[in-house]
């Protein structure tokens, strides 16, 4: 049996409760540790009988083709890395016409897009807005 003398057992306490403590805020709703799910919604707003194709993908994860009607939105939501970047690109296509877009990026987008980044498809123009509300719309070329 191994004694341990009482110092000896004050650190361990103290190490036990150092490390209870990082866990407990670390977990904790609002920490700087803390990843928020990020949501990305897609509308399509091209006009009426106009369907869009969507294709999102990152560099871990493919998510699919998904048709998207006039007035619908696709929608994903993930968790950011912790270490290293996270972006999303998507492909855009209807009536013969193609156009891709990064949808979110973790180096760019992690204040306007706190929680939500929002994209209106729409014939002339991508536009985009976050939780912050302000809307940049960008003509296609």
């Amino acid at each position: 049996m191994v004694k341990v003398g009482n110092g000896s057992m004050i650190h361990i306490f103290t190490f036990l409760q150092l490390l209870l403590l990082g866990s407990l805020i670390a977990v904790s709703e609002g920490s700087i540790f803390s990843r928020p799910r990020r949501h990305v919604h897609i509308v399509n707003f091209l006009g009426y009988n106009i369907s869009l194709n969507v294709h999102c993908k990152s560099e871990d994860i493919d998510l699919g083709f998904h048709d998207v009607s006039y007035g619908f939105k696709f929608d994903f939501e993930f968790l950011p890395k912790i270490i290293g970047k996270t972006s999303f690109f998507c492909d855009l296509k209807w009536q013969g016409k193609f156009h891709s877009a990064n949808v979110f990026n973790s180096r760019a987008d992690s204040e306007r897009c706190a929680k939500n980044c929002y994209w209106s498809v729409e014939s002339d123009q991508l536009c985009t807005w976050g939780d912050a509300g302000k809307e940049v719309c960008t003509p296609w070329k």
